[in-house]
């Protein structure tokens, strides 16, 4: 009986430990379908803030293309959750080019276009 056991001992014991190894490798590994992090696009109207009640302004653009990185708990971003934004505070009528801002609070922002928009103020 214990010539069984004996017989390629060293072997049955590297085989044992290979098994427990593979099993706490699939056991504790993080899943990659579940760890994957997407990237979302989406659109976004530009709004302006920051212009006098006098002044009316018209823009160039009207949509920002904002990408987000997933959030990790894998919620779908809804597009009311980020805002483009173009101040216009302290702008006399005239045609300027300014910088659009995006504002997604608890958000990665990896990249919008346009960077800027020109917007003609003209008094009302």
């Amino acid at each position: 009986m214990w010539q069984v056991v004996r017989k390629n001992f060293g072997l049955k014991v590297l085989s044992l430990g290979i098994a427990i190894l593979a099993w706490a490798y699939v056991r504790f590994a993080g899943n990659p379908v579940i760890a994957a992090r997407f990237d979302q696009e989406l659109s976004v109207p530009i709004t302006v803030s920051g212009l006098s009640e006098d002044y009316t302004a018209q823009l160039s653009e009207k949509q920002a293309i904002v990408t987000i990185a997933s959030p990790r708990n894998g919620t779908i971003v809804s597009p009311a959750n980020v805002r483009a934004v173009v101040n216009l505070a302290d702008h006399p009528a005239g045609v300027y080019t300014v910088p659009i801002e995006i504002i997604a609070p608890d958000l990665e922002v990896k990249a919008a276009r346009p960077t800027t928009a020109t917007v003609v103020v003209a008094h009302r």
